[in-house]
């Protein structure tokens, strides 16, 4: 059933709303709340579902949020500007809402002087700082369309970016670790040095006529502005043109494109709308007890994806909550001290995070115990986490949820409260508004428990690839179901459980063997810190299984690697069937020592030609992962 927008409902264009719509008889709003929002009351751990077939809806009576990222922050500023929102510890700023909407004003202002026009795209290009998520509102309200530029991109990747969405401005930090950006830039156009700013003539990029620098020494980056002079720019006659380009701005326009990792050929740029980042940031955030659990979030995630700028920026923005940055990148003890300094109670990241966060040897130095949330995505909790963030940091609730960029974040996400056996095993129920089910090979819906792919129908659907209508389709009907490439099942209860990627999948002889299935197990061994599952060519079985193991004490377990793989394949056998247990094993001591995506992802086609060589296997890698 198509998807009902209430727009009219839930309209920031006015200020005040005569009737709220909740769940019935559990109405239960705070006294003072940021926006005119709907906080429903403590409802069950778990919602009364008992499906048949893999398909689930999930209706809810909260409208939609109809707005863009510039109203969103002017409504705050209004109502909520002496309050503190945006604190970055490495920079020394503390901002109030009031004063964040100026400076994005500013911002804007500046950027309509460089004659940048609405719908002209502009990237963003470098770590966590204050001026990245100032860039996140203020081209909003400039009616500019926001392109997030991965900070690990080197010069094919950006050449690539840059032209396939045609940008006309780059905001670009100097650099990140030993990359530096305004050498790429030189690259691309040699001439960059003797180009006057805002007239760059490139053949190899001919749309670009802005390069922008966050720097404080603009002196060494000839032929670009510096972001402070771009403000500087601001002048009195563009304010109403900033507050008129603000207001015309439709919450169904594309405003924000951000690039798939592309584990495999080039990525593809997601185009999204301001309708569905906000609306997702906005259910998320319901669902995760916002507002009425959690007043400051700790963000170590990099705000170039998805997961940081709408599932942690934007939540807090709504929901009037402080966001703390605590460093550029992810820095354990930068985080720990945030927490302690900002008493934050929530805090958002990946396994991997988590787990360097649970396992850093000065943990005991901070006072963690102001948190009592941790929203974990990409996976599953795992048990042996989920204890480790129990007795480490202190946190009584974990929720995992399950997205990707071209659903605006996220579809399903756990309920707080939620039994440890269905966080550690699911990624959550579906968010409001959002409808699931899992096909076969034929597009059927499968009986519930059954494994098969996993589909969507929701407001955080992307408007589409840009530039790209046949990739496009290949993944979204004209019934605005999206096929999402993972294999999954769902519960009864509509939990959903990802069994793995499509393409990853390893054929063994026949058999069907999900590499995460082997994963979770592995996990649970006491020395196993972390693992990757994938196939390799085998003459008689087509593939085998090969583990990629880190150990918590490497040095000191591989001295007797013949009886630690002899164990690990008895642990293995334990629980699954004989026929998954892995035939090889590589242990690795660093996280750098595995291929990844700029956004993280293992690059596990890669891993197999890396295995191929050390394990001297012949055969030609069989399946990739995208």
């Amino acid at each position: 059933m198509p998807i009902l927008r209430l727009q009219a409902l839930y309209s920031l264009n006015f200020p005040k709303i005569s009737r709220l719509l909740t769940h019935p008889a559990r109405c239960n709003y705070p006294a003072q709340r940021a926006l005119h929002i709907v906080i429903p009351g403590n409802g069950p751990s778990w919602p009364e579902t008992h499906l048949t077939e893999s398909y689930i809806h999930n209706p809810s009576q909260i409208p939609f949020l109809s707005t863009t990222l510039g109203r969103l922050i002017e409504y705050q500023a209004r109502t909520i500007g002496d309050r503190v929102g945006f604190v970055v510890a490495f920079q020394n700023i503390r901002k109030t809402y009031a004063q964040f909407s100026q400076d994005a004003s500013d911002l804007a202002n500046g950027l309509v002087s460089l004659g940048l026009q609405p719908g002209d795209r502009i990237g963003i290009w470098g770590t966590n700082s204050y001026e990245w998520m100032v860039i996140f509102f203020a081209a909003s309200k400039a009616g500019l369309i926001l392109v997030n530029v991965n900070p690990a991109y080197k010069v094919p990747e950006l050449e690539y970016c840059l032209n396939k969405v045609q940008m006309k401005a780059i905001i670009a930090a100097e650099g990140v670790g030993p990359l530096n950006y305004y050498d790429y830039f030189q690259k691309l156009h040699p001439e960059i040095h003797n180009s006057a700013p805002g007239n760059l003539q490139s053949t190899r990029l001919p749309h670009l006529k802005h390069i922008i620098m966050l720097t404080k020494t603009p002196e060494k980056f000839p032929g670009t502005y510096s972001y402070d002079a771009v403000v500087s720019m601001k002048r009195q006659d563009n304010v109403r043109e900033v507050e008129k380009r603000t207001k015309l701005l439709q919450s169904d326009d594309a405003f924000n494109i951000q690039f798939t990792s592309g584990t495999t050929g080039t990525p593809k740029g997601a185009s999204l709308s301001s309708f569905g980042i906000i609306n997702a940031a906005y259910f998320c955030g319901h669902r995760l007890g916002a507002m009425t659990k959690t007043k400051a979030m700790v963000v170590p995630l990099p705000l170039f994806h998805i997961f940081g700028c709408v599932g942690n920026l934007l939540i807090s923005c709504i929901f009037g909550m402080k966001c703390v940055l605590p460093s550029p990148r992810f820095e354990p003890e930068a985080v720990f001290k945030a927490i302690q300094d900002e008493e934050c109670q929530s805090i958002s990241a990946v396994p991997t995070m988590f787990r360097d966060l649970v396992n850093h040897p000065n943990l005991a130095n901070y006072n963690l115990s102001s948190l009592n949330v941790a929203l974990m995505g990409g996976a599953p909790c795992p048990p042996e986490l989920l204890k480790a963030l129990n007795e480490k940091l202190g946190i009584k609730q974990v929720a995992a949820g399950y997205g990707a960029t071209e659903q605006s974040v996220a579809t399903f996400f756990g309920i707080l409260g939620d039994p440890a056996e269905i966080s550690t095993t699911t990624t959550g129920y579906p968010l409001s508004h959002v409808e699931a089910k899992v096909i076969d090979v034929d597009g059927r819906i499968v009986p519930i428990g059954e494994k098969g792919e996993l589909c969507t129908r929701s407001f955080g659907t992307m408007l589409g690839y840009w530039d790209e209508e046949d990739k496009t389709r290949e993944i979204i009907g004209p019934d605005r179901w999206m096929k999402t490439g993972d294999l999954a099942k769902l519960t009864e209860k509509g939990y959903l459980k990802i069994v793995g990627r499509a393409k990853d999948m390893v054929v063994r002889g026949g058999e069907n063997v999900y590499p995460v299935e082997i994963e979770n197990v592995l996990l649970e061994h006491e020395h196993v810190l972390d693992v990757h599952i994938h196939g390799v060519p085998d003459d008689r079985l087509g593939e085998e299984i090969c583990a990629w193991i880190r150990l918590h004490d490497h040095a000191e377990m591989i001295k007797a690697r013949d009886e630690l793989e002899t164990a690990l394949t008895e642990f293995v056998r334990k629980k699954l069937a004989k026929y998954k247990s892995p035939r090889y094993y590589i242990f690795y001591e660093s996280p750098l020592d595995i291929p990844m995506t700029p956004s993280g992802k293992v690059k596990k086609f890669e891993l197999t030609d890396m295995a191929k060589t050390r394990l001297g296997l012949g055969g030609k890698t069989t399946f990739q992962s995208s």
